[in-house]
């Protein structure tokens, strides 16, 4: 899951975790905790972003924290140039790891799903 979706379906997450196994990328724990702490974001967002922390909190032992690695960051090399990587590369690295098996990588963000769609991994916005 990317950080936009968790923090736009934060409700689902405890539907999705009962038939799934929910692996949060590092990365989206690092972006949650960096818009809780900024002073560049409305309160509104902080909240939302406050509530989904909770929810994940409250998933722990259905989730699975998860990171990417050189390796397979390196694989993005195909659909999105080195020297402008960011967070929605590294989500999607770690996304790659599992996606032989058969995992699904939510995201609200086009073009992070189209960079995921162009490397194999199933995509949704539910």
């Amino acid at each position: 899951m990317d950080t936009n979706y968790v923090i736009n379906n934060a409700d689902r997450l405890a539907n999705m975790a009962q038939s799934r196994i929910i692996a949060i990328p590092d990365t989206v724990l690092n972006e949650l905790d960096a818009i809780r702490h900024s002073n560049n974001k409305s309160q509104e967002l902080k909240d939302r972003v406050a509530h989904s922390v909770a929810v994940l909190n409250s998933l722990k032992e259905a989730m699975h924290i998860v990171n990417c690695n050189e390796t397979l960051e390196r694989l993005l090399a195909g659909v999105s140039d080195p020297s402008a990587r960011n967070n929605d590369d590294l989500i999607i690295a770690a996304a790659l790891r599992y996606m032989f098996n058969d995992v699904v990588f939510y995201t609200k963000d086009r073009i992070c799903g189209l960079k995921a769609q162009k490397l194999g991994l199933k995509t949704s916005d539910y």
